[in-house]
């Protein structure tokens, strides 16, 4: 169980995060030895009891599960994760940003920066409100064609994703750009 997590909050978020590293914790094993035995796993929800959001890390090491919780205020409002987490986060605390579009810009001088070389690929970002959350997809450069990406993937839907809010490298508001590969019809 997660006893010393969110003591005071929450029940319901609990339960869920308890039932997310249950099955983590029995799927992993499964996974295709190809993908690796390691994976990072992001679970956030509101907490109305502590007004503020709680976010989990459920990190699996094989054979061990490691789980760290944080509560995002106004004086923390962000969560980085990955290898260019430090330089990211050096970044924002060294500077007084705020708005997402300066925390955008810090996360994207980390990834273009070469002196990382564990880090790159796509930003990957969610919205989060009191009441809902909104994934922010991304038009970005992948293999030298500018593709719509969701979570760090380019997406191929015919759909014209409309609970997608897409951003350009700037962060300035765009459109789903439909992909060119072959869509199955219906």
């Amino acid at each position: 169980m997660l006893s010393g997590y969110g003591k005071g909050s929450d029940p319901c978020i609990n339960a869920k995060t308890e039932a997310i590293k249950i099955h983590f914790d029995r799927i992993l094993p499964e996974f295709p030895s190809t993908w690796g035995k390691d994976a990072t796993l992001l679970f956030a929800d509101y907490d109305h009891k502590k007004k503020s959001y709680r976010l989990f890390t459920l990190q699996f090491e094989h054979p061990k599960l490691i789980l760290k919780e944080q509560h995002l205020t106004s004086q923390f409002p962000y969560f980085c994760i990955g290898s260019g987490a430090e330089k990211a986060l050096g970044l924002i605390s060294g500077n007084n940003y705020t708005t997402t579009a300066q925390y955008f810009r810090a996360l994207v001088n980390t990834i273009l920066d070469d002196k990382i070389g564990s880090v790159g690929g796509v930003p990957q970002m969610v919205k989060l409100t009191s009441v809902t959350s909104q994934p922010i997809g991304f038009n970005w450069k992948v293999s030298d064609k500018m593709e719509s990406t969701l979570f760090g993937m380019p997406l191929a839907f015919s759909s014209d994703m409309s609970n997608v809010r897409f951003m350009d490298g700037d962060f300035t508001l765009s459109k789903y750009l439909r992909s060119g590969r072959v869509q199955r019809s219906s």
